[in-house]
């Protein structure tokens, strides 16, 4: 069994990895951990990276990694014997359908990130639900 976990380092996404661990231990799944790096940058983003004279690239790579790590040791904390990461770009529900296939079951959060992160993921996960090949695990 295939499970895929969509991740953004959200409190609702923290929990569909949670979720998606512990089934995927019973289960003795493979659990493939997903986040997909937007280029929607706030101004306060764009100071940090002039002042650390780093790209918004950058950042939102170095953002994607801490995300995956914390993901990827929670699940094997929780007993996950093989566990993957993927890093993308592009738009999530677009990201996220594209890998659906092969998976047997995708967890994701009900919504993302800050208010507007927050709209958008809840668009997200509602497209995933309507559109996914795979059945979906909504997590609030």
């Amino acid at each position: 069994m295939k499970i895929l976990v969509a991740v953004d380092g959200s409190d609702s996404s923290k929990r569909a990895v949670v979720f998606a661990a512990r089934l995927a231990a019973q289960l003795q799944a493979d659990l493939t951990i997903v986040t997909v790096k937007q280029y929607v940058v706030d101004q306060e983003l764009r100071r940090f990276g002039q002042i650390e004279n780093a790209t918004v690239g950058d950042i939102l790579e170095q953002e994607a990694a801490a995300v995956l790590a914390a993901a990827k040791a929670q699940a094997e904390g929780l007993g996950v014997k093989k566990t993957s990461v993927r890093a993308e770009e592009g738009d999530p529900a677009t990201v996220l359908l594209d890998r659906a296939h092969g998976a047997d079951l995708i967890v994701m959060g009900r919504r993302g990130r800050g208010r507007l992160a927050g709209l958008v993921m809840g668009s997200i996960s509602q497209k995933m639900a309507t559109l996914s090949p795979s059945p979906i695990l909504i997590v609030p």
